[in-house]
């Protein structure tokens, strides 16, 4: 077992494979948390909807009392969910890129943490009796920060900011985009200052850590890399039957990140695999330019999906694919298909932030390597439910989250004493 040290002020904390922290003072009594998530839906389809939640069920089946405040939604676990009594408008894209770039403010900060929002959860931000916040995503922080003054802070960042916004200024060639992307930058930096000096940062990898951490090397940083449900799929295609192999991608459809993977998988692996290949589009929210996509292309659009629908396209897929152009840290699309023992094609800009996967995970650029892999009908191998097992023992999401409980205790035990 590799100790993997928490980078920070003494005293130190580790991670032993990313499975538990070591407390370095007794215990204090278990902590109630608030988890605020201005971005998250329920059910969590996309990508950071699915991180909060995982996150937030596995703090509760630590013992941790708490609530999870997400876009329109209370969390208290998969049985107690309760909407709020108001809707909660989401401007759309374009809304919010000109309001961003007329206020010269950070994107996802106009997007996410409304007036609205805030309206709904201020009486969980004025509740005295939640002793730990965990703030998702940086961008939050400013909107709550009035109310968190003098109680343990959790950040989990999700992503670089400086670089997701690097690489998405790279990827287009509006100068309204590029523009937003440069005040999103400058506004991260402005909210990293910001936050207090005893403030813990949570990243999805190592390299987010040390990005953030160069920029506040006081702060306590520690990895919590996105998890696994491990699901090994009942029903597997037939891999060796004549005919078109299935290839899905899956994911949140009303996003910039897959709108561009989209298209690059269009004009550059497409051409290369329609003749051996049919094509499943799944997810929420599909923008008008996907669904013209689709149809341009004949692919299968399948689109909101129930989580039985969702269980039962893995069901009928051969491939999962992942065409990133760019991104930052792990994807909950990798970690989907994997828990289920569904084969992946990927570029390495979709299998950033993992440092072991199953050997039915396929990395390579070239559409011609992604042929290869369909007509050998190889499928996921004889040992993948051995795979899934060694992936979930490795990226479990209890188990990556199990020192997060003793660490707040701590936290809440310095605070308290402090105090006195």
């Amino acid at each position: 077992m590799r100790g993997i040290q928490v980078c920070g002020p003494t005293p130190a904390y580790f991670f032993t494979d990313h499975i538990g922290y070591v407390p370095q003072r007794s215990r204090f009594s278990m902590p109630k948390c608030l988890t605020l998530a201005p971005m998250a839906f329920y059910p969590p389809m996309m990508g950071d909807s699915k991180r909060v939640h995982r996150i937030a069920r596995a703090l509760l089946r630590h013992g941790v009392d708490g609530l999870c405040v997400g876009k329109d939604f209370l969390y208290r676990g998969d049985d107690d969910v309760k909407r709020s009594p108001k809707p909660i408008r989401v401007p759309s894209r374009r809304e919010v890129g000109v309001r961003a770039f007329l206020k010269r403010a950070h994107y996802n900060e106009v997007k996410h943490p409304t007036a609205e929002w805030l309206e709904f959860a201020r009486p969980y931000l004025e509740d005295p009796s939640f002793d730990v916040v965990y703030c998702q995503f940086l961008f939050t922080y400013p909107t709550i920060a009035p109310f968190v003054k003098g109680r343990p802070l959790f950040v989990d960042t999700n992503n670089s900011e400086w670089g997701w916004y690097d690489r998405f200024a790279e990827s287009t060639s509006s100068p309204l985009v590029k523009a937003v992307c440069g005040f999103s930058k400058r506004r991260a930096d402005e909210m990293l200052a910001s936050l207090p000096s005893d403030a813990i940062m949570v990243h999805v990898s190592q390299a987010d850590l040390e990005d953030y951490q160069s920029r506040r090397p006081e702060l306590m940083h520690l990895v919590v890399p996105n998890g696994a449900d491990t699901m090994p799929r009942e029903n597997v295609p037939d891999y060796v039957a004549p005919g078109k192999k299935n290839l899905l991608f899956f994911g949140s459809l009303g996003g910039k990140m897959s709108q561009d993977s989209l298209d690059y998988f269009a004009r550059d692996f497409w051409p290369t695999l329609k003749d051996d290949a049919h094509m499943i589009v799944a997810g929420s929210h599909p923008t008008e330019s996907i669904m013209a996509l689709c149809q341009q292309n004949g692919w299968e659009l399948r689109k909101d999906l129930t989580e039985e629908q969702v269980t039962q396209v893995y069901d009928e897929t051969h491939y999962a694919i992942l065409p990133f152009t760019y991104g930052a840290g792990s994807k909950l699309k990798m970690m989907d298909a994997c828990g289920r023992g569904v084969p992946v094609l990927s570029t390495k800009a979709g299998a950033v932030g993992q440092d072991w996967l199953p050997n039915f995970v396929t990395i390579d650029e070239s559409p011609q390597a992604w042929l290869a892999k369909i007509r050998s009908s190889e499928g996921a191998g004889a040992d993948w439910r051995g795979q899934v097992d060694e992936f979930g023992r490795r990226y479990g999401w209890e188990g990556i989250t199990s020192g997060l409980p003793d660490l707040m205790a701590d936290r809440l035990r310095a605070k308290v004493g402090a105090a006195v």
